[in-house]
């Protein structure tokens, strides 16, 4: 009797150690390296984004032509630069420069979408994420994406570089002074 005692004991307390694992949400990966500061208003931004992988619609059994959407994160979609579109494929090949990205006021983050381009209907929306303006310039970082119910649907890497004061440098303002 004792044995079948412990025995249950020993089962119940593996089902209550696989029912946490189950809940437990995922670790993060950690974060990448950061320089601290991130770009002044008016700085300009330059934006190689690389490639895709792994880019998943959930429900479509074709493959997709993706392309990507890139603005800031306190800026409302649709953003003004954008990749080309590449056909039939889920880890898509751009490596195309988006130039003349001025950061805005309180901009902390890069906002990435990934859309699919119909043909006779409007783009669907595939993933959107972010990266982190005080990650490492000129490295290569990936952008985990995903969809409006939190599905990950792929990631997408990019680098940038930032040109200090460039956009302030460039729009002089006036000193009020008219002689």
């Amino acid at each position: 009797r004792r044995r079948r005692e412990e025995e249950a004991e020993r089962r119940r307390r593996q089902q209550e150690e696989e029912e946490r694992r189950r809940n437990e949400k995922p670790v993060p990966k950690p974060p990448p390296r950061y320089r601290g500061k991130v770009p002044a208003i008016g700085d300009m931004l330059s934006v190689n984004v690389l490639k895709g992988e792994d880019l998943k619609r959930p429900g479509k059994l074709d493959k997709p032509d993706p392309y990507v959407m890139v603005g800031f994160d306190n800026q409302p979609p649709p953003y003004d630069h954008k990749t080309e579109v590449c056909k039939n494929t889920t880890d898509p090949v751009w490596d195309e420069v988006l130039n003349e990205m001025a950061t805005p006021p309180y901009a902390r983050g890069l906002a990435v979408e990934v859309y699919d381009k119909d043909h006779f209907s409007k783009d669907d929306f595939m993933g959107r994420g972010e990266l982190d303006l005080r990650a490492e310039q000129n490295e290569m970082h990936a952008v985990e994406l995903f969809d409006d119910d939190d599905h990950h649907v792929g990631r997408v890497y990019l680098r940038y570089h930032v040109r200090r004061g460039s956009a302030a440098s460039s729009q002089a303002v006036p000193s009020g002074d008219s002689n």
